[in-house]
């Protein structure tokens, strides 16, 4: 067992399926499995269970991902302390997303500043394209955000959403144009993708009943009946484990997907402060994703 069979095993329980697995692993689906067959034989236990609903863990393996999960823990704090024999000091300024600066900034800044106590941040909240626009300025050293741009940063990926739709009961795909739509208001590219797969879908125009501020007002006009809505993030609504949802796919089974992002400007590495943010929110995003839950393709 080594690190990459850790984070294979984890990522493999976070999904619950083999090919997404695969596919946020960069690595072929015969690989992949090649590798659990080893693990299978270097313990002598059957890992997974498969069927047509996908995988799941047998209780050696449940065992195997808590055993895992540990030691990457572990790996990733003595990682940290090796390299951070002296506290950094100085400011960051950065910019992001609304729904990153809510869901995944809190538990970032807390840990960074556990190991670098006189570091302080400026942090400003906005639209993707707007917290680019401040990194292009020069108005921000570190931008956050979702959906792919381009310009003249050096950039990170950090974690793959599938979108979903979510309504308060059950649905079929061709109920959707006769259901009231709640929308919400995003950056062009969270748009688009939007709206590519609605035409991918349908011919006619989405119902829309009303426009919302963001995906927490959306999420809020759902679960209370007023209609469904299309979401490229989980964070607003899985907690809630009440919604039914089903996995956005296109027409060819393509899952609509939409990457997170960090960037800074490549003069701005020379600062060893903001070197070293960019590497853990890097290191921080993988240890995130691979612990966290994930919904299935639908929950009906």
């Amino acid at each position: 067992m080594n690190m990459q069979n850790w984070n294979m095993l984890l990522e493999l329980y976070r999904s619950k399926s083999i090919t997404k697995a695969s596919e946020r692993l960069f690595i072929s689906q015969p690989a992949l499995t090649r590798r659990l067959h080893q693990i299978e034989e270097e313990f002598s236990t059957a890992i997974l269970l498969r069927s047509a609903r996908g995988i799941s863990f047998t209780p050696q393996g449940e065992r195997l991902v808590e055993y895992c999960r540990s030691m990457l823990k572990q790996y990733h704090q003595l990682q940290t302390s090796m390299s951070s024999n002296t506290s950094l000091s100085g400011t960051i300024q950065i910019s992001a997303s609304v729904s990153q600066t809510q869901f995944f900034l809190p538990g970032l800044l807390k840990e960074f500043l556990v190991l670098h106590p006189a570091i302080s941040f400026e942090v400003n909240s906005c639209m993707s394209s707007q917290s680019l626009r401040a990194l292009n300025t020069r108005q921000t050293q570190i931008a956050f955000f979702r959906g792919d741009h381009t310009g003249n940063f050096i950039q990170k990926k950090l974690s793959v959403h599938h979108g979903y739709i979510v309504c308060s009961t059950p649905f079929s795909l061709n109920d959707l144009p006769d259901l009231p739509y709640i929308s919400f208001e995003s950056d062009h590219t969270s748009s688009s993708i939007r709206e590519n797969w609605w035409y991918d879908r349908f011919s006619v125009p989405p119902y829309t009943a009303m426009t919302v501020k963001n995906a927490n007002i959306c999420y809020e006009m759902v679960r209370n009946g007023l209609g469904f809505g299309l979401f490229l993030n989980t964070e607003p609504w899985f907690h809630d484990k009440n919604p039914f949802y089903k996995q956005m796919d296109f027409k060819d089974n393509t899952p609509v997907l939409r990457t997170d992002y960090v960037a800074c400007r490549s003069e701005s590495l020379v600062l060893e402060h903001i070197a070293s943010f960019l590497d853990f929110t890097e290191q921080y995003a993988r240890q995130t994703e691979s612990t966290s839950p994930q919904p299935d393709t639908q929950n009906f």
